[in-house]
C-alpha cells in the first residue's frame, strides 16, 4: 500500500474519532453518512468505533488490526465486511445492531480473548473458514438471519452464553468445522440445544467458566446437559460424537463420585476428631477433679500395730470349774445310751433305719447335757 494512500486513511480515521468525539460529549450517537471504505488497511495502533450509527457500506476487508480492535455502541444499517481481515491482538464487539449482512470469512483471529457480546444480526452472520486461535466468546448474540459457520478453525476455548436464534427454521449450526489436533474446549451456558447443533467429536464439554458465569452450575444442571447433548448426537447421527459424549459423561458420573467419596471420608473423620476432642476433655475434667479431691481431704496418720501381751490375755481369762462327781454322772449316762444303740445289719440297704436310730441317738445325748 503506498504512503499516499496510508496518509489518507489515516486522515480519514482521525476525521471520523473528532466526529465521534463531538457526538459523545452532547451525549448522541455519531452520524456517519458515507461509506466507510478501509479495504486493504494497514492499523498499527488500536481501532476504536464506538457510539456511531454508519449509515453506507463499511469495508475492513484484507485489513490488518495490529492492535486491539474494540467496536461498540454502533448501528450498521448497510453490509459490513471484514472478510481477510486480520486481527492481531484482542478482538471485541459488543451492543452492535447488524442491519445487513456480515462477513467475516477467511478472517484470522489470533488474539488472546475474542470477544462477540450483546450482538443482534438482522441478516446473514457469515464466518466461513474463520480461523480462531485462542479463547472465543459469544454471549448474549441472536441470529434472526442465517449464520455460517462452516469450515471454521476451533478455537482451543469456545464459550457459548446465551446464543439464540429467533429463526423458527434456521439454526446455529457448529457441525464441521476444521479438524484440530486437540479438542476444543467447550463452555455452555443457557443454551437451546434446538437451536444450537454441534458435532461433538470436535470438542471437550467443560464447566464453570468464573470468566463469563460466575455462579457455577449445579450437578443437576450438568447432568442435564450431558443427557442433552447424548440425544442430540444421536439424533443427528454423529456416531463419533455420540460415543465420545457418553464415555465423557461416564467420566463426569465417576469423577463426581470419588469427590462425594472424599468428602463423605472428610466428614467422618472430621467426627472423628470431634469424638477424640471430647474424650479427651472429658478425661481431663475427670483428672482435674480427682486432684481437687486428693487436696481436699486430711491426711490420715497410719496406727502402728501392737501385738497382745500374756498380761493383757490373763487379765481376759476367767476358768471354769466342774465337779468330778458330775463328770462322772455324764459319762455313766453317756455310756449306757451308746450301748443301747444298735446299728442295723444291712446299713447300705437299710439306710432310713441306720438314720432313724442316728437321730434317736442324739436327741438323747442333748437330753443329757440338758441334765446336766
Amino acid at each position: 500500500m503506498s504512503k499516499l494512500r496510508l496518509g489518507v486513511l489515516s486522515f480519514l480515521f482521525c476525521l471520523l474519532g473528532i466526529v465521534v468525539l463531538k457526538a459523545q460529549e452532547k451525549g448522541r450517537l455519531a452520524l456517519v453518512e458515507q461509506p466507510l471504505l478501509l479495504a486493504n488497511a494497514i492499523f498499527e495502533k488500536d481501532f476504536v468505533l464506538t457510539h456511531s450509527i454508519l449509515h453506507q457500506k463499511v469495508d475492513f476487508s484484507i485489513t490488518q488490526f495490529q492492535g486491539n480492535v474494540k467496536l461498540e455502541a454502533n448501528e450498521f444499517l448497510d453490509k459490513v465486511d471484514f472478510s481477510n481481515a486480520s486481527f492481531d491482538q484482542a478482538f471485541s464487539l459488543s451492543s452492535i445492531k447488524f442491519k445487513e449482512n456480515v462477513r467475516f470469512e477467511e478472517s484470522k483471529f489470533n488474539g488472546q480473548q475474542n470477544v462477540f457480546t450483546n450482538l443482534l444480526f438482522y441478516e446473514e452472520a457469515n464466518f466461513y473458514g474463520a480461523k480462531f486461535k485462542n479463547t472465543v466468546i459469544f454471549k448474549d448474540v441472536n441470529f434472526y438471519g442465517a449464520c455460517n459457520f462452516v469450515h471454521i478453525s476451533l478455537p482451543d476455548t469456545l464459550i457459548l452464553d446465551n446464543l439464540q436464534s429467533d429463526s423458527t427454521e434456521l439454526s446455529i449450526d457448529i457441525t464441521r468445522p476444521l479438524k484440530s489436533s486437540l479438542p476444543c474446549k467447550l463452555y455452555l451456558h443457557n443454551v437451546d440445544f434446538d437451536k444450537l447443533i454441534i458435532n461433538y467429536e470436535y470438542f471437550d464439554l467443560c464447566f464453570d467458566d468464573k470468566k463469563t458465569n460466575p455462579k457455577p452450575l449445579s450437578l443437576q444442571q450438568k447432568t442435564v446437559m450431558y443427557q442433552s447433548l447424548i440425544h442430540q448426537q444421536r439424533t443427528y447421527g454423529f456416531y463419533r460424537g455420540k460415543a465420545k459424549a457418553e464415555q465423557d459423561y461416564e467420566d463426569f458420573k465417576e469423577m463426581n463420585r470419588i469427590i462425594q467419596m472424599n468428602r463423605d471420608s472428610k466428614t467422618f473423620g472430621i467426627i472423628g476428631i470431634v469424638f477424640l476432642l471430647v474424650v479427651l476433655l472429658y478425661l481431663t475434667i475427670r483428672r482435674n477433679n480427682k486432684t481437687k479431691v486428693i487436696q481436699l481431704t486430711p491426711p490420715v496418720s497410719p496406727t502402728p500395730y501392737q501385738s497382745p501381751t500374756l498380761e493383757d490375755l490373763g487379765a481376759n481369762y476367767r476358768p471354769v470349774s466342774i465337779p468330778l462327781d458330775q463328770v462322772s454322772h455324764l459319762v455313766t449316762k453317756g455310756q449306757q445310751k451308746w450301748d443301747s444303740y444298735h446299728i442295723p445289719v444291712d446299713v447300705l440297704n437299710d439306710s432310713e433305719m441306720f438314720w432313724q436310730s442316728y437321730e434317736e441317738l442324739l436327741t438323747q445325748v442333748k437330753g443329757i447335757k440338758g441334765d446336766a
